[in-house]
Protein backbone atom coordinates (compact mmCIF):
# COMPACT_ATOMS: atom_id res chain seq x y z
CA UNK A 1 0.00 0.00 0.00
CA UNK A 2 2.74 2.47 0.98
CA UNK A 3 4.69 1.48 -2.10
CA UNK A 4 1.67 2.32 -4.27
CA UNK A 5 1.25 5.70 -2.57
CA UNK A 6 4.94 6.50 -3.10
CA UNK A 7 4.59 5.73 -6.81
CA UNK A 8 1.56 8.00 -7.11
CA UNK A 9 3.36 10.83 -5.30
CA UNK A 10 6.35 10.40 -7.62
CA UNK A 11 4.09 10.60 -10.67
CA UNK A 12 2.36 13.68 -9.25
CA UNK A 13 5.71 15.46 -8.86
CA UNK A 14 6.59 14.54 -12.42
CA UNK A 15 3.26 15.86 -13.70
CA UNK A 16 3.68 19.13 -11.81
CA UNK A 17 7.28 19.68 -12.92
CA UNK A 18 7.54 22.55 -15.35
CA UNK A 19 3.84 22.65 -16.25
CA UNK A 20 3.43 26.37 -15.50
CA UNK A 21 5.16 27.35 -18.73
CA UNK A 22 3.88 24.55 -20.96
CA UNK A 23 0.72 24.79 -23.03
CA UNK A 24 -1.89 21.99 -23.01
CA UNK A 25 -1.04 19.44 -25.67
CA UNK A 26 -2.85 17.22 -28.08
CA UNK A 27 -0.99 14.98 -30.49
CA UNK A 28 -1.59 13.12 -33.69
CA UNK A 29 -0.64 9.46 -33.70
CA UNK A 30 1.74 8.21 -36.36
CA UNK A 31 4.12 5.39 -35.46
CA UNK A 32 5.09 3.00 -32.66
CA UNK A 33 6.46 -0.33 -30.71
CA UNK A 34 9.53 -0.25 -28.50
CA UNK A 35 11.84 2.64 -29.25
CA UNK A 36 14.54 1.94 -31.77
CA UNK A 37 17.75 3.82 -32.44
CA UNK A 38 15.67 6.19 -34.54
CA UNK A 39 12.73 6.50 -32.20
CA UNK A 40 12.36 10.25 -32.40
CA UNK A 41 10.18 12.10 -34.85
CA UNK A 42 10.07 15.69 -35.96
CA UNK A 43 6.76 17.50 -35.94
CA UNK A 44 7.04 17.64 -39.73
CA UNK A 45 6.79 13.84 -39.82
CA UNK A 46 3.23 14.16 -38.53
CA UNK A 47 0.46 15.06 -40.98
CA UNK A 48 -1.05 18.52 -40.73
CA UNK A 49 -4.49 16.95 -40.91
CA UNK A 50 -5.78 13.84 -39.13
CA UNK A 51 -4.16 10.79 -40.72
CA UNK A 52 -5.50 7.31 -41.34
CA UNK A 53 -3.74 5.51 -38.49
CA UNK A 54 -6.09 6.21 -35.59
CA UNK A 55 -8.74 8.63 -36.84
CA UNK A 56 -10.92 8.01 -33.84
CA UNK A 57 -8.26 9.47 -31.57
CA UNK A 58 -7.15 12.45 -33.61
CA UNK A 59 -9.82 14.75 -32.16
CA UNK A 60 -8.35 14.08 -28.71
CA UNK A 61 -4.67 13.95 -29.63
CA UNK A 62 -3.77 16.58 -32.19
CA UNK A 63 -0.57 18.57 -31.85
CA UNK A 64 -2.24 21.60 -33.42
CA UNK A 65 0.06 21.11 -36.39
CA UNK A 66 -2.48 22.75 -38.70
CA UNK A 67 -2.07 26.05 -36.84
CA UNK A 68 1.57 25.69 -35.95
CA UNK A 69 2.89 24.64 -39.35
CA UNK A 70 2.69 28.16 -40.75
CA UNK A 71 6.17 29.74 -40.78
CA UNK A 72 6.48 32.22 -37.95
CA UNK A 73 9.05 32.68 -35.21
CA UNK A 74 6.25 33.01 -32.67
CA UNK A 75 4.68 29.81 -33.91
CA UNK A 76 8.06 28.06 -33.71
CA UNK A 77 8.36 29.07 -30.05
CA UNK A 78 4.86 27.81 -29.31
CA UNK A 79 5.63 24.63 -31.21
CA UNK A 80 8.72 24.01 -29.07
CA UNK A 81 6.61 24.39 -25.92
CA UNK A 82 3.94 22.05 -27.29
CA UNK A 83 6.49 19.42 -28.26
CA UNK A 84 8.15 19.74 -24.85
CA UNK A 85 4.77 19.24 -23.21
CA UNK A 86 4.08 16.16 -25.32
CA UNK A 87 7.47 14.64 -24.53
CA UNK A 88 6.87 15.33 -20.84
CA UNK A 89 3.52 13.54 -21.11
CA UNK A 90 5.24 10.61 -22.80
CA UNK A 91 7.65 10.25 -19.88
CA UNK A 92 4.61 10.00 -17.59
CA UNK A 93 3.00 7.42 -19.87
CA UNK A 94 6.14 5.29 -19.91
CA UNK A 95 6.35 5.37 -16.12
CA UNK A 96 2.68 4.44 -15.77
CA UNK A 97 3.06 1.59 -18.26
CA UNK A 98 6.11 0.37 -16.34
CA UNK A 99 4.06 0.43 -13.12
CA UNK A 100 1.24 -1.45 -14.86
CA UNK A 101 3.61 -4.21 -15.97
CA UNK A 102 5.07 -4.38 -12.44
CA UNK A 103 1.55 -4.68 -10.99
CA UNK A 104 0.79 -7.59 -13.34
CA UNK A 105 3.94 -9.39 -12.18
CA UNK A 106 3.35 -8.61 -8.49
CA UNK A 107 -0.15 -10.09 -8.77
CA UNK A 108 1.30 -13.03 -10.75
CA UNK A 109 -1.20 -12.42 -13.52
CA UNK A 110 1.56 -13.09 -16.04
CA UNK A 111 1.73 -16.68 -14.76
CA UNK A 112 -1.81 -17.51 -15.89
CA UNK A 113 -1.15 -19.80 -18.83
CA UNK A 114 -4.59 -19.32 -20.39
CA UNK A 115 -4.47 -15.52 -20.34
CA UNK A 116 -3.28 -13.20 -23.08
CA UNK A 117 -0.84 -10.50 -21.94
CA UNK A 118 -2.33 -7.26 -23.28
CA UNK A 119 -1.11 -4.66 -20.80
CA UNK A 120 0.39 -2.37 -23.46
CA UNK A 121 -2.75 -2.29 -25.58
CA UNK A 122 -4.90 -1.80 -22.48
CA UNK A 123 -2.79 1.16 -21.43
CA UNK A 124 -2.60 2.61 -24.96
CA UNK A 125 -6.39 2.83 -25.10
CA UNK A 126 -6.54 5.29 -22.25
CA UNK A 127 -3.25 7.16 -22.66
CA UNK A 128 -4.36 8.08 -26.18
CA UNK A 129 -7.74 9.45 -25.05
CA UNK A 130 -7.36 10.46 -21.39
CA UNK A 131 -4.06 12.07 -22.30
CA UNK A 132 -3.88 14.85 -19.70
CA UNK A 133 -1.39 14.27 -16.86
CA UNK A 134 -4.10 15.41 -14.46
CA UNK A 135 -6.25 12.29 -14.99
CA UNK A 136 -3.56 9.75 -14.17
CA UNK A 137 -5.76 7.91 -11.66
CA UNK A 138 -8.49 7.45 -14.27
CA UNK A 139 -5.96 6.06 -16.76
CA UNK A 140 -4.56 3.66 -14.19
CA UNK A 141 -8.01 2.52 -13.07
CA UNK A 142 -9.18 1.86 -16.63
CA UNK A 143 -5.94 0.14 -17.63
CA UNK A 144 -5.91 -2.23 -14.66
CA UNK A 145 -9.57 -3.08 -14.96
CA UNK A 146 -9.10 -3.61 -18.69
CA UNK A 147 -6.30 -6.10 -17.93
CA UNK A 148 -8.57 -7.89 -15.46
CA UNK A 149 -11.56 -8.18 -17.79
CA UNK A 150 -9.26 -9.50 -20.52
CA UNK A 151 -8.06 -12.23 -18.17
CA UNK A 152 -11.60 -13.04 -17.01
CA UNK A 153 -12.73 -13.23 -20.64
CA UNK A 154 -9.92 -15.70 -21.38
CA UNK A 155 -10.89 -17.69 -18.28
CA UNK A 156 -14.48 -18.10 -19.45
CA UNK A 157 -13.39 -18.84 -23.01
CA UNK A 158 -10.76 -21.51 -22.41
CA UNK A 159 -9.26 -21.38 -18.93
CA UNK A 160 -11.89 -22.74 -16.56
CA UNK A 161 -14.19 -25.71 -16.11
CA UNK A 162 -17.90 -25.06 -15.67
CA UNK A 163 -17.57 -25.87 -11.94
CA UNK A 164 -14.74 -23.35 -11.51
CA UNK A 165 -16.67 -20.66 -13.35
CA UNK A 166 -19.80 -21.24 -11.28
CA UNK A 167 -17.72 -21.01 -8.10
CA UNK A 168 -16.26 -17.68 -9.23
CA UNK A 169 -19.72 -16.24 -9.91
CA UNK A 170 -20.94 -17.52 -6.53
CA UNK A 171 -17.99 -15.85 -4.79
CA UNK A 172 -18.83 -12.46 -6.30
CA UNK A 173 -22.51 -12.93 -5.54
CA UNK A 174 -21.67 -13.59 -1.89
CA UNK A 175 -19.27 -10.66 -1.64
CA UNK A 176 -21.76 -8.26 -3.24
CA UNK A 177 -23.38 -7.79 0.16
CA UNK A 178 -20.10 -6.72 1.72
CA UNK A 179 -19.03 -3.32 0.39
CA UNK A 180 -16.05 -3.21 2.73
CA UNK A 181 -14.64 -6.28 0.97
CA UNK A 182 -14.87 -4.45 -2.36
CA UNK A 183 -13.16 -1.31 -1.05
CA UNK A 184 -10.37 -3.36 0.56
CA UNK A 185 -9.87 -5.49 -2.54
CA UNK A 186 -9.87 -2.48 -4.86
CA UNK A 187 -7.36 -0.64 -2.70
CA UNK A 188 -4.99 -3.58 -2.29
CA UNK A 189 -5.31 -5.21 -5.69
CA UNK A 190 -5.70 -2.23 -8.01
CA UNK A 191 -3.47 0.07 -5.97
CA UNK A 192 -6.06 2.86 -6.01
CA UNK A 193 -7.26 4.78 -2.98
CA UNK A 194 -10.91 3.75 -3.22
CA UNK A 195 -11.59 5.16 0.26
CA UNK A 196 -11.46 8.58 -1.40
CA UNK A 197 -14.03 7.43 -3.94
CA UNK A 198 -16.22 6.07 -1.18
CA UNK A 199 -16.34 9.28 0.85
CA UNK A 200 -16.69 11.81 -1.99
CA UNK A 201 -19.42 9.85 -3.77
CA UNK A 202 -21.59 9.00 -0.80
CA UNK A 203 -20.65 5.37 -0.30
CA UNK A 204 -23.22 3.45 -2.33
CA UNK A 205 -21.33 3.32 -5.62
CA UNK A 206 -18.70 0.87 -4.37
CA UNK A 207 -21.49 -1.68 -4.01
CA UNK A 208 -22.55 -0.78 -7.53
CA UNK A 209 -19.00 -1.48 -8.78
CA UNK A 210 -19.14 -4.97 -7.33
CA UNK A 211 -22.57 -5.47 -8.86
CA UNK A 212 -21.09 -4.45 -12.23
CA UNK A 213 -18.47 -7.19 -11.96
CA UNK A 214 -21.14 -9.69 -10.93
CA UNK A 215 -23.29 -8.78 -13.94
CA UNK A 216 -20.28 -9.24 -16.20
CA UNK A 217 -19.46 -12.67 -14.78
CA UNK A 218 -23.07 -13.80 -15.11
CA UNK A 219 -23.23 -12.67 -18.73
CA UNK A 220 -19.98 -14.47 -19.53
CA UNK A 221 -21.34 -17.58 -17.83
CA UNK A 222 -24.43 -17.39 -20.03
CA UNK A 223 -22.29 -17.24 -23.17
CA UNK A 224 -20.10 -20.08 -21.92
CA UNK A 225 -23.16 -22.27 -21.38
CA UNK A 226 -24.51 -21.38 -24.84
CA UNK A 227 -21.23 -22.51 -26.34
CA UNK A 228 -20.82 -25.67 -24.26
CA UNK A 229 -24.47 -26.73 -24.76
CA UNK A 230 -24.49 -25.68 -28.42
CA UNK A 231 -27.53 -23.49 -27.75
CA UNK A 232 -28.65 -20.94 -30.32
CA UNK A 233 -30.10 -17.76 -28.74
CA UNK A 234 -32.12 -15.24 -30.69
CA UNK A 235 -30.34 -12.11 -31.92
CA UNK A 236 -32.22 -10.12 -29.27
CA UNK A 237 -31.14 -12.49 -26.48
CA UNK A 238 -27.56 -12.41 -27.72
CA UNK A 239 -27.41 -8.60 -27.83
CA UNK A 240 -29.08 -8.13 -24.43
CA UNK A 241 -26.41 -10.35 -22.91
CA UNK A 242 -23.62 -9.19 -25.22
CA UNK A 243 -23.77 -5.53 -24.19
CA UNK A 244 -22.83 -6.70 -20.68
CA UNK A 245 -20.30 -9.38 -21.66
CA UNK A 246 -18.43 -6.86 -23.82
CA UNK A 247 -17.01 -5.90 -20.42
CA UNK A 248 -17.02 -2.09 -20.43
CA UNK A 249 -18.93 -1.84 -17.14
CA UNK A 250 -16.02 -2.52 -14.74
CA UNK A 251 -13.75 -0.34 -16.88
CA UNK A 252 -15.92 2.77 -17.19
CA UNK A 253 -17.67 3.02 -13.83
CA UNK A 254 -14.66 3.29 -11.46
CA UNK A 255 -12.91 5.80 -13.74
CA UNK A 256 -15.85 8.21 -13.61
CA UNK A 257 -15.01 9.04 -9.99
CA UNK A 258 -11.58 10.35 -11.00
CA UNK A 259 -12.79 12.80 -13.66
CA UNK A 260 -13.86 15.62 -11.34
CA UNK A 261 -17.66 15.77 -11.03
CA UNK A 262 -19.25 14.11 -8.02
CA UNK A 263 -20.90 10.86 -9.09
CA UNK A 264 -23.95 10.03 -7.02
CA UNK A 265 -25.99 6.87 -6.72
CA UNK A 266 -28.80 8.66 -8.56
CA UNK A 267 -26.57 9.33 -11.59
CA UNK A 268 -25.36 5.73 -11.86
CA UNK A 269 -28.90 4.38 -11.63
CA UNK A 270 -30.38 7.00 -13.97
CA UNK A 271 -31.83 5.82 -17.29
CA UNK A 272 -29.46 8.13 -19.14
CA UNK A 273 -26.37 6.44 -17.72
CA UNK A 274 -27.79 3.05 -18.64
CA UNK A 275 -28.57 4.36 -22.14
CA UNK A 276 -25.03 5.68 -22.63
CA UNK A 277 -23.55 2.42 -21.42
CA UNK A 278 -25.77 0.26 -23.63
CA UNK A 279 -25.09 2.40 -26.71
CA UNK A 280 -21.30 2.29 -26.45
CA UNK A 281 -21.38 -1.40 -25.48
CA UNK A 282 -23.68 -2.20 -28.40
CA UNK A 283 -21.33 -0.34 -30.74
CA UNK A 284 -18.34 -2.27 -29.43
CA UNK A 285 -20.07 -5.64 -29.46
CA UNK A 286 -21.29 -5.27 -33.06
CA UNK A 287 -17.95 -3.94 -34.28
CA UNK A 288 -16.12 -6.81 -32.58
CA UNK A 289 -18.54 -9.30 -34.15
CA UNK A 290 -17.84 -7.95 -37.63
CA UNK A 291 -14.06 -8.28 -37.17
CA UNK A 292 -14.02 -11.65 -35.42
CA UNK A 293 -16.66 -13.70 -37.26
CA UNK A 294 -14.15 -15.72 -39.27
CA UNK A 295 -11.59 -16.10 -36.46
CA UNK A 296 -13.60 -17.08 -33.38
CA UNK A 297 -16.04 -19.63 -34.76
CA UNK A 298 -18.46 -18.55 -32.00
CA UNK A 299 -22.03 -17.39 -32.37
CA UNK A 300 -22.36 -13.64 -32.78
CA UNK A 301 -24.71 -11.05 -34.22
CA UNK A 302 -23.64 -11.86 -37.79
CA UNK A 303 -23.81 -15.66 -37.66
CA UNK A 304 -27.09 -15.60 -35.70
CA UNK A 305 -28.75 -13.49 -38.40
CA UNK A 306 -27.73 -16.10 -40.95
CA UNK A 307 -28.86 -19.05 -38.81
CA UNK A 308 -32.25 -17.54 -37.99
CA UNK A 309 -32.86 -16.82 -41.68
CA UNK A 310 -32.56 -20.51 -42.41
CA UNK A 311 -29.22 -19.81 -44.09
CA UNK A 312 -31.02 -17.80 -46.77
CA UNK A 313 -29.10 -14.67 -45.75
CA UNK A 314 -25.57 -14.34 -47.10
CA UNK A 315 -22.60 -13.29 -44.93
CA UNK A 316 -22.37 -10.06 -46.94
CA UNK A 317 -26.05 -9.25 -46.35
CA UNK A 318 -25.79 -10.05 -42.63
CA UNK A 319 -22.69 -7.88 -42.27
CA UNK A 320 -24.43 -5.03 -44.11
CA UNK A 321 -27.32 -5.22 -41.65
CA UNK A 322 -24.93 -5.20 -38.68
CA UNK A 323 -22.96 -2.27 -40.13
CA UNK A 324 -26.17 -0.26 -40.43
CA UNK A 325 -26.89 -0.97 -36.76
CA UNK A 326 -23.34 0.13 -35.92
CA UNK A 327 -23.81 3.47 -37.69
CA UNK A 328 -27.25 4.04 -36.15
CA UNK A 329 -25.80 3.36 -32.70
CA UNK A 330 -22.89 5.74 -33.29
CA UNK A 331 -25.24 8.57 -34.29
CA UNK A 332 -27.52 8.00 -31.31
CA UNK A 333 -24.55 7.97 -28.93
CA UNK A 334 -23.18 11.22 -30.35
CA UNK A 335 -26.58 12.92 -30.04
CA UNK A 336 -26.85 11.91 -26.40
CA UNK A 337 -23.29 13.00 -25.59
CA UNK A 338 -23.88 16.44 -27.15
CA UNK A 339 -27.28 16.95 -25.57
CA UNK A 340 -27.38 19.70 -22.92
CA UNK A 341 -29.13 19.66 -19.57
CA UNK A 342 -28.89 15.94 -18.91
CA UNK A 343 -28.50 13.97 -15.69
CA UNK A 344 -25.00 12.65 -16.41
CA UNK A 345 -22.29 15.38 -16.12
CA UNK A 346 -20.65 16.41 -19.37
CA UNK A 347 -17.11 15.11 -18.53
CA UNK A 348 -18.64 11.73 -17.80
CA UNK A 349 -20.62 11.68 -21.04
CA UNK A 350 -17.46 12.62 -22.90
CA UNK A 351 -15.77 9.52 -21.48
CA UNK A 352 -18.34 7.36 -23.25
CA UNK A 353 -17.49 9.09 -26.53
CA UNK A 354 -13.78 8.56 -25.89
CA UNK A 355 -14.50 4.88 -25.39
CA UNK A 356 -16.18 4.95 -28.80
CA UNK A 357 -13.01 6.43 -30.34
CA UNK A 358 -10.93 3.68 -28.76
CA UNK A 359 -13.21 0.98 -30.14
CA UNK A 360 -13.20 2.56 -33.58
CA UNK A 361 -9.42 2.76 -33.60
CA UNK A 362 -8.90 -0.87 -32.56
CA UNK A 363 -11.56 -2.37 -34.83
CA UNK A 364 -11.76 -0.08 -37.87
CA UNK A 365 -9.70 -2.41 -40.09
CA UNK A 366 -9.39 -5.66 -38.18
CA UNK A 367 -9.45 -6.90 -34.59
CA UNK A 368 -6.55 -4.74 -33.48
CA UNK A 369 -6.75 -5.92 -29.88
CA UNK A 370 -6.10 -9.54 -30.87
CA UNK A 371 -3.52 -8.70 -33.53
CA UNK A 372 0.11 -8.71 -32.32
CA UNK A 373 1.13 -6.07 -34.89
CA UNK A 374 -1.87 -3.92 -35.90
CA UNK A 375 -1.51 -1.34 -33.12
CA UNK A 376 2.28 -1.39 -32.70
CA UNK A 377 2.82 1.86 -34.62
CA UNK A 378 0.20 3.56 -32.46
CA UNK A 379 1.90 2.37 -29.25
CA UNK A 380 5.17 3.87 -30.45
CA UNK A 381 3.63 7.17 -31.50
CA UNK A 382 1.74 7.71 -28.26
CA UNK A 383 4.16 6.28 -25.69
CA UNK A 384 7.67 5.71 -27.02
CA UNK A 385 8.73 7.92 -29.93
CA UNK A 386 9.62 11.45 -28.86
CA UNK A 387 9.02 14.48 -31.05
CA UNK A 388 11.67 16.98 -32.10
CA UNK A 389 11.29 20.39 -33.70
Amino acid sequence: MNKGLDKRRSRQKQRDKGRDHLMPLKVDTTEFSKPSKESTRTWRDSPSTPGPLMPGLTSSMTLHVTLLARPSSANEDVLKLAIGDFNNCQSIYREELKDLNSWVKECKLDQLQFAHQKQTYCYLSFAATLFSPDVSEARISMSKNSVLVTIVDDLFDVGGSIEELESLVALFDKSRRGCNWWIRSSRNFLGLDCRHVWFVSGGMESAEKNSTWLSLLRSMMTESKWQRNKSIPTVEEYMANGTISFALGPIILPALYFLGPKITDEIIKHDEYDHLFRLVSTYGRLLNDIRSIERDGKLNSVSLRILHSGNSLSIEAAEKDVKKSIEDTRIELLQLVLKDGTAVPKPCKELFWKIYTILHSFYMNTDGFSSPTEMVSAVNAVIHDSLNV
